[in-house]
């Protein structure tokens, strides 16, 4: 399996009600399927 992880991201939004959103990235060229479960 060949993956790779980049820590999530926070970014100024102003159209999100707190002001800030965060980006995950997730790179697998083989995955079918990705969740986040939180």
């Amino acid at each position: 399996m060949n993956t790779a992880y980049k820590s999530p991201e926070i970014v100024r939004d102003y159209l999100s009600p707190t002001g800030y959103s965060v980006i995950f990235r997730y790179m697998d060229k083989d995955a079918e399927n990705v969740g986040i479960i939180g």
